[in-house]
């Protein structure tokens, strides 16, 4: 009887790749028409461990099924929900704020210089719809801060979500917000 440790112990070397290599070499066994496995020269070896490549092959599924739901679902979960309070903060976004996107968007470009301590900018920022550069600035023509390339494919294709009548762009010249 193989001891309880030992088993825990091989399961620790059982990386994803290990596994996927696994579940592709008993599969093939497996599944692959007789005359193939007789021409490699496994048949007998297929015939005598038929129950391991079987177990093999099962628990390679199980555990490749494990891996990808406790590592990746709730990864795929957080980036939902992400997206959905992005969009949702997208629709309610101030005037300021619009008016800032705005500069981004109706100027063409993907860089603008900012306060380095606006909450304006802050706000933007924290909501993943601007980034900063990490190139110098000084406090006089502020701080390059760049739209993210979802933020400015999403604004540029709902423009209506920072329209302010009656306002221009935010002018980096007016001051920085």
């Amino acid at each position: 009887m193989v001891a309880w440790s030992t088993l825990l112990g091989w399961a620790k070397l059982l990386t994803p790749r290990v596994m996927l290599a696994i579940f592709i070499v008993s599969a093939m066994l497996l599944f692959s028409p007789a005359s193939f496995i007789t021409r490699i020269g496994l048949a007998s070896f297929r015939d005598t461990n038929l129950q391991w490549v079987g177990l093999a092959f099962v628990s390679s599924i199980g555990l490749l099924g494990a891996y990808g739901i406790f590592e990746h679902l709730p990864k795929g979960i957080e980036t939902v929900r992400f997206r959905i309070k992005r969009r949702h903060r997208a629709r309610s976004l101030t005037t300021v704020e619009k008016r800032v996107i705005q500069s981004y968007i109706r100027n063409g470009t993907r860089t603008q210089r900012f306060n380095f301590g606006s909450g304006v900018i802050s706000g933007l920022m924290a909501c993943g719809f601007v980034k900063d550069e990490p190139r110098a600035g000084d406090p006089i023509s502020g701080f390059p801060y760049n739209i993210t390339d979802w933020a400015y494919r999403y604004f540029e294709m709902h423009p209506d979500l920072i329209d302010t009548p009656g306002l221009l762009p935010w002018n980096p010249m007016e001051g920085v917000p």
